[in-house]
Formats: C-alpha cells, sequence, structure tokens
C-alpha cells in the first residue's frame, strides 16, 4: 500500500452513510486485539496435531482467505477514514498506538472478520460446539469493535465473513478424495 500510496493511488473508501452514524468508542480495542490471541486457537486443537491432512486443511484454509483478501487489497486499495482524538486514557493510548503502527489501509474485505469466522467454523468441523459458539459471538463482538474503533466500514464485515466461510467450505469439503483425515471425522462430514 506504501507503494500505491507513492505513486498517488486514489484509494477507495467503502463507506455507508450509517458508518457516520457508528459511535466513536476506544475501548473497544481491547476486543478488536483479542483477535491476535483467537487466531493462535487452532493449534490447540489435537485433532490437527494428529492428523496431516488437517493441518493441511486448516493452513489450506488460511491461505485461500488471505490470498482473496490481498488480491482485492491491491486491485481495489481500501482506506479507512479515522477521527481525531486525544490519547488520554488507557484505551486511547492502546487505539493511539495501534492506529500509527497500522495506517487504516486494507479495510475491504476484513480480514479480523473472515479469520475468526473461519476459526469458528473449525471449531465446529471439530465437534467443539460450545467452543464454536463462542467464536462465533467473539467473531460478532470483533465486527462490532472494527466499526467503533474506525478501522473498518460496514461492507468490510460481511465480504470478511463471506471470505473466511468460503476459506473453510473450500478447505473442508464434504468428504475430500484421499483425504487423510481419521475416517470418523470423513464419516461425520
Amino acid at each position: 500500500m506504501a507503494l500505491q500510496l507513492s505513486k498517488g493511488t486514489d484509494f477507495w473508501k467503502p463507506s455507508h452513510p450509517w458508518d457516520a452514524r457508528i459511535p466513536f468508542r476506544p475501548g473497544w480495542i481491547w476486543i478488536y486485539l483479542s483477535y491476535f490471541p483467537i487466531c493462535f486457537l487452532p493449534i490447540t486443537f489435537k485433532e490437527i496435531w494428529k492428523d496431516i491432512g488437517l493441518f493441511r486443511r486448516t493452513a489450506l484454509g488460511f491461505i485461500i482467505q488471505f490470498a482473496a483478501a490481498l488480491t482485492i487489497f491491491w486491485i481495489a486499495p481500501s482506506q479507512m477514514e479515522r477521527p481525531d482524538f486525544q490519547p488520554n486514557g488507557l484505551s486511547e493510548q492502546a487505539l493511539d498506538w495501534f492506529y500509527k503502527i497500522d495506517a487504516g489501509f486494507n479495510v475491504f474485505p476484513s480480514l479480523h472478520v473472515a479469520n475468526v469466522a473461519y476459526i469458528a467454523c473449525l471449531a465446529r468441523h471439530f465437534r467443539k460446539k460450545v467452543l464454536s459458539m463462542g467464536v462465533f459471538i467473539m467473531c460478532v463482538l470483533i465486527s462490532m469493535s472494527t466499526l467503533f474503533v474506525k478501522q473498518h466500514y460496514l461492507f468490510d464485515l460481511p465480504a470478511g465473513f463471506l471470505i473466511g466461510c468460503l476459506g473453510y467450505a473450500i478447505a473442508f469439503p464434504k468428504i475430500p478424495p484421499g483425504s487423510t483425515m481419521d475416517p470418523a471425522i470423513c464419516r461425520a462430514l
């Protein structure tokens, strides 16, 4: 994005009039940052450790999401318009720090939403119903946080959710041919 910016690229701002109605809430930065530890959740799934095929499929799902998003980022570069604020409290200081390391480019689609939706699908896939529900709830909360901390527009969220679910659907089709997955898991699919 820095290269495109230096060449004078006009960045797309996929805002909707409703975006202006969403309040700025710096305290939601903590929910937004919870995305990062959630991304490591799949390494706690013992099924992935026991079956190299499942590990590869899990990685493939992430690769699909990032490849799709990076392609869109390059073809239709997008940027978030952020508010000016004074970083007085801890939440504001954390958000100010985050704004300094992330310039607000690559907002469409939201990879925060895509990755967490994908992880929720994975948890459901491995019959971790309570965990899956918890991750889906976190997906909703993280989606809300992206709006409240002005990291994404409304339009970015469904696109991210779609990419996360498509990544899962492609990486984990009903019965993959030549799968090295545990037969019990394949029968459950």
